[in-house]
């Protein structure tokens, strides 16, 4: 019955989601498996090796190929759980050796990428044993598609993800940077057996393509990256265009992604390392997800963007792929093409574009470069890659949590030379499309969130064994949190007494001197990242038995705020039925949990929103009704 749990799990939270929408391309927080996150690193317990649902394997082990280090998904895992191929269990995430240096990774706590408040990010590190200092990760290895996972679709584009890197060397106007590779693998012919002949998944052969996505970036910041489904080459051959397997074999570029790694491909002067957050997928065509469905994926393509506060800076980067040809790349003296970016402090569309604001570019712009104002040009006709860096008014960072950027094909045939060699020469072509491409980038998380935790499932409750003279209090928040609590009502939080097991969702501290017959209450009050504090108590409270009539009743709390709000009651038969099916099935398992600690962080909102509204509540009710049927 476990995955038919899940699966009305899933359900519960596209429905809520469905009704109630939302309004970024990522959620509030990201859930691995769900509704394309990838990875967070957000799960409770998840810590150095640690990682809820997956085994680490040390240096040396059986169990993952020539025993590098790593973890291997458990079969009861997100994703589906682990499946066996003929080269071993399957998903891994481990180290990638091929330039002789010794890389490992953590799940590090102490930091997160700039859009969350919440969890770790995984942290690939050198060893020590290294005299390259190139950190590389298999970030993904599995034997099917991304799409067989539920993690993409064949209408996914996009790729988002945080990254910061450190002992690269920095980007200039003069030295660009250092290479860094994100090397994908798509999964055709998975029917087939894997003997490493290019006749099935993982390998490379007729329809399982191994390409490339090239970046520089500068170290020491947080960079928001959005890949999308054009490569910058495929191994062995040349990339055919804009999501190339489509061209070629008649299968959507991320829809089959089964692999990839993370590299830093040329060896380096100092040891390196690099942190990753927030790895989700999405779809342009979905509008809640994202702003502008018809984007230039052709000249614009593997967009970077990032913030370095200790100099004010701001840098972004892309590569132009609008030269490519039916057999590669067509580049020379005379290729060259301009640009522009503009940013906003709301979402940009091409309806929209002529509103948001010019960057001023410090780096490839200017009349030395081209003739258009505020324009930048690829630093080199010879190379793809577009880069330049740039300013914002401190009023703008200071006053946002999110700033929205557009880059805009300005090219023209014959114009937009600049007054210096080699940038007095023209645009090869006019623009490859009059679409914009956009990319965000959060500053800080959404500090709109005035909300304190909400708290639930306090335990125990009613009557505990007689004899007991010491026992586990316990709760639930639906997030991060830390709590305390009291044995007199009305106790400020400073005042209180630590849990000692607390600051995720889930709070546990032993209680002493319990006597039979006696009644006790503790008060309990949680603290969030942001400090919002509850003003009130939350009562756990039960009794010990006297020895004579000794029973123990602990069955979980909390109420169905939208099922209640929606069928008027909380004794309706409905709210019940569903009520149950939370304490009995939903908490036993970690997406049921994960979905409970959602339902009750807006739960109670979404109750508001269907209070004032009848059409809301009866199309809830229609929509709960088969879900209700389906868990009598």
């Amino acid at each position: 019955m476990g995955k038919g749990i899940l699966i009305v799990a899933a359900i519960l939270l596209v429905i809520f989601s469905g009704v109630f929408g939302g309004g970024g391309s990522v959620g509030a927080q990201c859930v691995d498996g769900v509704d394309g996150c990838l990875f967070g690193w957000n799960q409770d317990g998840a810590e150095g090796t640690n990682w809820p649902g997956w085994t680490w394997y040390e240096e040396g082990n059986s169990v993952i190929t020539s025993g590098h280090p790593g973890w291997v998904l458990n079969e009861d895992g997100p994703f589906g759980g682990s499946q066996n191929f003929p080269w071993g269990p399957s998903v891994r995430t481990f180290e990638k050796s091929d330039y002789g240096n010794d890389a490992l990774a953590i799940i590090d706590t102490t930091t997160h990428a700039p859009s969350t408040n919440t969890g770790g990010v995984l942290k690939v590190y050198d060893s020590g044993n290294s005299s390259t200092f190139q950190s590389c990760w298999w970030a993904w290895y599995d034997g099917i598609p991304l799409s067989e996972r539920g993690v993409t679709n064949s209408s996914t584009d996009r790729w988002s993800f945080y990254i910061n890197l450190h002992g690269i060397e920095s980007a200039s106007a003069t030295q660009r940077g250092s290479m860094f590779h994100v090397g994908t693998y798509v999964c055709d012919y998975t029917g087939l057996p894997a003997y490493g002949n290019g006749d099935g998944c993982p390998y490379e052969g007729p329809g399982n393509q191994h390409y490339y996505h090239y970046f520089r970036f500068s170290p020491d910041a947080w960079i928001h990256v959005e890949l999308d489904q054009h490569p910058q080459h495929r191994r062995n051959s040349f990339v055919a265009g804009n999501n190339p397997t489509m061209i070629t074999n008649g299968f959507n570029y991320m829809a089959h992604l089964n692999q990839w790694y993370m590299e830093i491909p040329y060896a380096q002067n100092q040891e390196t390392y690099y942190l990753l957050d927030e790895m989700y997928f999405y779809s342009t065509q979905d509008s809640a997800k994202c702003a502008e469905p018809n984007q230039n994926d052709d000249s614009v393509t593997s967009v970077w963007v990032g913030y370095w506060p200790i100099d004010d800076k701001w840098q972004i980067f892309w590569e132009d792929q609008s030269y490519e040809t039916a057999s590669g790349e067509n580049l020379n003296d005379d290729t060259q093409s301009t640009f522009e970016v503009k940013w906003s402090v709301s979402p940009i569309t091409n309806a929209n574009y002529n509103q948001a604001t010019l960057i001023n570019p410090e780096w490839f712009g200017g009349p030395t470069h081209t003739s258009y104002p505020n324009g930048i040009r690829r630093n080199d006709s010879w190379r793809t890659d577009v880069f330049t860096q740039f300013e914002l008014p401190d009023e703008i960072e200071n006053n946002n949590n999110q700033i929205y950027f557009a880059i805009k094909d300005v090219s023209v045939a014959g114009g937009n030379a600049g007054t210096n060699w080699p940038y007095n020469r023209t645009d090869g072509h006019d623009a490859a499309s009059p679409n914009i491409h956009i990319i965000d980038y959060h500053l800080r998380p959404d500090d709109s969130d005035t909300t304190p935790p909400t708290r639930f499932s306090g335990s125990p409750t009613g009557e505990i064994d007689a004899g007991t003279t010491a026992a586990d209090i316990s709760l639930s928040t639906d997030e991060n949190a830390t709590c305390k609590y009291s044995s007199m009502e009305n106790t400020d939080y400073a005042d209180m007494t630590n849990f000692s097991a607390t600051t995720g969702t889930n709070h546990t501290t032993e209680v002493t001197g319990l006597e039979n017959g006696k009644t006790y209450n503790y008060y309990v009050k949680c603290k969030d990242v942001l400090e919002n504090t509850n003003p009130d108590d939350y009562e756990i409270s039960f009794s010990v038995a006297n020895a004579a009539s000794a029973s123990a009743t602990n069955k979980g709390s909390g109420r169905c705020f939208i099922a209640t709000a929606a069928y008027g009651t909380p004794l309706a038969e409905e709210v019940e039925i569903l009520s149950g099916f939370r304490d009995n099935y939903l908490l036993t398992n970690y997406y049921g949990r994960t979905f409970v600690n959602m339902y009750y962080k807006y739960g109670p909102k979404m109750a508001d929103y269907l209070r004032q509204r009848d059409w809301a509540r009866k199309l809830v009710r229609l929509m709960l009704r088969p879900l209700v049927n389906l868990i009598k």
